[in-house]
């Protein structure tokens, strides 16, 4: 019987090479994905000479006239790993702000705003300041401080212990915000300032703080002058009064009075900046 032919290189389990321009691709050899003998002939795809791949070269066969899929791997480690720094970045910026706060501009709390206030202004205007009174209030996210003062001649000063007497009463309040931001709460509070069926007049004040504004209603009501500045919220009220009966057991009757805004209005703002600048030293 005539046997077949043995191809060369089939009793060594080896494939033959194709030659180059034939349109085949080269069999595994034992050293290069497209064998040994297609490396020495074309080249190395995998790097250019020194033994390193290049992601980055595409491989085209000799005679296949195609191209490999593009690499894969190291473009979408470089973005992801990009993203990630970034995240991180912006992490450790969001921490370090919360860690240490927003930027307070100087302001400070205070336990005793009383003591801060001196309310020159409004005393020429109202009279001396009498039976001040503060106080303080801390907490983790918020610095509170209020004081009351009253303005005006003294019980007994007037000419007889029967006659009416003109008062007022000065109300201070100073929050320092040091976690939030006060602003949504600032102009929410406006339109909350005393009972429905009140209309008030609000009046911007330019150059007071960042946002100030002067609050007035009917006769007879609180004036008052409100100011956001940085994380500190103030607000000056003034509100006046007549007392009859002031003596021992005359029943003290007091009457809203109204005020001359026209003075009353320009020593608010007065006394405002003082505050303030007290508050920031």
């Amino acid at each position: 019987m005539i046997s077949e032919p043995e191809l060369e290189g089939e009793q060594s389990g080896e494939r033959p090479v194709p030659a180059a321009g034939s349109g085949q691709r080269p069999g595994p050899g034992s050293g290069h994905p497209y064998g040994d003998t297609y490396a020495d002939t074309y080249g190395d795809p995998r790097g250019h000479g020194d033994g390193d791949p290049d992601p980055y070269e595409p491989e085209t066969l000799a005679g296949d006239g195609g191209h490999a899929p593009p690499p894969r791997g190291r473009p979408l480690l470089w973005a992801l790993g990009g993203a990630l720094v970034a995240s991180a970045l912006w992490a450790c910026g969001l921490y370090a702000y919360h860690g240490r706060g927003p930027d307070l501009d100087g302001y400070r709390a205070t336990h005793n705003l009383c003591a801060e206030a001196d309310l020159t202004a409004l005393s020429t205007a109202l009279g001396p300041k009498r039976s001040p009174h503060a106080v303080g209030d801390k907490q983790p996210e918020l610095d509170r401080s209020v004081c009351s003062v009253d303005m005006g001649p003294a019980p007994g000063a007037g000419p007889s212990p029967d006659a009416p007497l003109t008062h007022s009463t000065v109300h201070i309040s100073y929050d320092l915000y040091l976690t939030s931001d006060p602003g949504a709460e600032f102009e929410a509070s406006l339109s909350a300032l005393e009972p429905d069926g009140v209309i008030y007049q609000q009046r911007a004040v330019p150059g007071l703080g960042d946002r100030a504004y002067l609050v007035t209603g009917a006769p007879g009501e609180a004036t008052r002058l409100v100011i956001l500045d940085g994380q500190a919220d103030l607000a000056l009220d003034v509100r006046s009064y007549i007392e009859y009966g002031h003596g021992p057991g005359a029943g003290n009757q007091f009457v809203p009075a109204p005020v001359d805004r026209s003075v009353i209005e320009p020593a608010l703002v007065r006394d405002a900046r003082l505050l303030m600048a007290a508050l920031r030293k």
